[in-house]
C-alpha cells in the first residue's frame, strides 16, 4: 500500500515549508561553529592557553556545533507529509515513501527534541526501535498526535508499557554509570589538587637543594615550547619531572648535564628548577580552580545519579514546551488519550 491509496477515514498532515530551510540553516551554523572551534584550537596552541581557555575556545564551540548539525540533520530527515488511516501510518520524505501497519507499532512517546523546546512524537516498533520521529513543525500537530495516539492505544496494550519501562531503565543505568565515573574523576581532581598544594607548601617550608640530570631535551608538539625532562636522585629516592623552560636556558643545556633543583624533603617527586623554569599560569592548578572543578563535577555526578534513579523508577526530567519550565514527569509521556489535552 502506498501513501496515495486513500481510505475513507484518512487524515493528512503537512509540514511547514520553512522547516526544511531551518534544518539547513542549523547545519550551516553548526559547520561554522565547528570551524570557529578549530580556529580557536589553533589559537590556543599558539598562545599556550591553559585547560580552561582551551575548553572555552575549542571544546565548547565544537560540541555546540556538532549539536546544531545533529539537530539540523534530524529536522531535514523529518517527513514532510504524514497520512494516518485505519490501516497504518504512512509518511513521505523528499527521497521516498514508507508506511507501517498499526500491528507493527509498539508505542509512541511524547517528549522534547534534544535541548530545544520543540515537541517530538517518537513512534517505535515492537522491539523499541524508532520508526519515525515527528516534531511540532507539522500543521495541527496536537490533532495528529491524538489521531496516532488513539490507534496506538487501541492495539498496543501492555506492549507499550513494557517498552517504556525497558527504555527508561536502560537510560537510568547509563546515567548512574556516568554519574559514578564523574564522581571518581571529581574525587581524583580534589585529591590531586590537595597533593599539589601540599607539595607547594613543602617546597616553601622544607626545601632541599639537589642535583638533577637532564635525560631528555625536546620541543613540545606545538612547535615552539621548550621542555626538558630531568631525573633527581636524592635521599635514596628518585623521581622524574617534565617542565617547560626558558628558551635561553634550553639552548644552553644538553642531555646529561647536571642542573640545580629544589625538592620537598623526603619526597623528590615535588621539585622545581632553581632557575630557568617557566611556571604554569593555569587556574586549574590553584586551590580555587582545582577544588572548584571537583565541586562542579561532584554536583554534576550527583545530578546524574539522581536522574538515573528517577529513570529507573519510570520518571524523567524535562522542559515544558509551552512554559519553558523544568518539570518531573513519567518517562517519555507514554501516549494515551488520558495524557493528552
Amino acid at each position: 500500500m502506498t501513501i496515495e491509496e486513500r481510505s475513507s477515514d484518512e487524515e493528512i498532515f503537512l509540514r511547514e515549508r520553512s522547516a526544511g530551510s531551518k534544518g539547513a540553516w542549523l547545519i550551516a551554523a553548526g559547520v561554522g561553529t565547528v570551524c570557529l572551534g578549530l580556529a580557536g584550537f589553533a589559537l590556543a596552541v599558539v598562545t599556550r592557553a591553559g585547560p580552561l581557555r582551551l575548553q572555552a575556545m575549542f571544546t565548547m564551540p565544537v560540541l555546540f556545533g556538532i549539536g546544531m548539525i545533529t539537530a539540523g540533520w534530524s529536522i531535514l530527515r523529518t517527513p514532510r507529509k504524514v497520512v494516518v488511516n485505519r490501516e497504518g501510518l504512512w509518511f513521505e520524505t523528499a527521497q521516498s515513501q514508507r508506511g507501517v501497519r498499526w500491528d507493527q507499532v509498539g508505542c509512541a512517546l511524547v517528549g522534547s527534541a534534544g535541548l530545544s523546546h520543540r515537541q517530538l512524537l517518537n513512534v517505535v516498533d515492537l522491539n523499541g526501535k524508532s520508526i519515525v520521529k515527528l516534531d511540532d513543525s507539522f500543521d495541527h500537530f496536537e490533532r495528529m498526535v491524538k489521531s496516532i495516539v488513539g490507534r496506538v492505544e487501541a492495539r498496543a496494550g501492555g506492549v507499550a508499557n513494557s517498552l517504556v519501562r525497558r527504555k527508561a531503565r536502560r537510560q537510568g543505568i547509563l546515567a548512574i554509570v556516568f554519574g559514578c565515573v564523574m564522581a571518581l574523576i571529581s574525587g581524583f581532581i580534589a585529591w590531586k589538587t590537595r597533593q599539589d598544594q601540599l607539595g607547594e607548601r613543602g617546597l616553601t617550608q622544607n626545601p632541599v637543594l639537589a642535583q638533577a640530570e637532564i635525560v631528555r631535551k625536546f620541543v613540545a608538539p606545538n612547535g615552539f615550547t621548550k621542555r626538558i625532562e630531568y631525573r633527581i636522585q636524592s635521599e635514596s629516592r628518585s623521581a622524574t619531572q617534565n617542565v617547560e623552560v626558558e628558551p635561553a636556558f634550553w639552548g644552553a643545556c644538553q642531555k646529561g648535564d647536571l642542573i640545580p633543583v629544589i625538592h620537598v624533603k623526603g619526597d623528590p617527586g615535588f621539585s622545581r628548577l632553581v632557575r630557568g623554569e617557566v611556571r604554569e599560569r593555569d587556574p586549574t592548578k590553584t586551590p580555587i580552580g582545582g577544588f572548584g572543578m571537583a565541586a562542579a563535577g561532584g554536583v554534576l555526578s550527583l545530578g546524574l545519579i539522581a536522574l538515573g534513579v528517577l529513570l529507573w523508577n519510570g520518571w524523567d526530567v524535562d522542559i515544558d514546551s509551552k512554559t519553558g519550565k523544568w518539570l518531573i514527569k513519567r518517562f517519555g509521556t507514554l501516549v494515551s488519550k488520558s495524557s493528552l489535552p
